[in-house]
């Protein structure tokens, strides 16, 4: 009977650590940044400053990696920031430290696009 207490006892455990372990990656994915912002046919540095102003997140970027004067529309509401990024800036990548966002040309794996594109 006494090893029959036991296995209750671990079991509740393993079933709180489990729930623990669910409310803590439901709290980390509530974390991921997200913004709301209309943009209709914007450069992409226009679209990039509209963020930075309706988050707390500042770009970092090389004009040569993201092409600013490119034009692109975007309508999003509580959208990550990564999908919007994704979106109109394919081939880049996005890091987050902190509260800077860097972009940098993916390199590699495929044909460059020529400058000026």
């Amino acid at each position: 009977m006494n090893e029959l207490n036991v296995l209750k006892r671990i079991c509740r455990h393993l079933y709180l650590a489990v729930l623990l372990c669910a409310v803590s990656a439901a709290t980390a994915s509530a974390q991921v940044p997200t913004v709301t912002v209309d943009a209709k046919n914007v450069t992409i540095k226009e679209l990039l400053q509209r963020i930075e102003a309706n988050s707390q997140y500042t770009f970092a970027y090389i004009d040569a990696d993201i092409n600013p004067d490119k034009r692109v529309s975007v309508k999003a509401v509580n959208r990550s920031i990564a999908s919007i990024v994704a979106e109109v800036l394919p081939n880049v990548n996005m890091e987050v430290k902190g509260l800077k966002i860097v972009l940098t040309a993916k390199r590699g794996g495929g044909i460059a696009d020529p400058p000026g594109r």
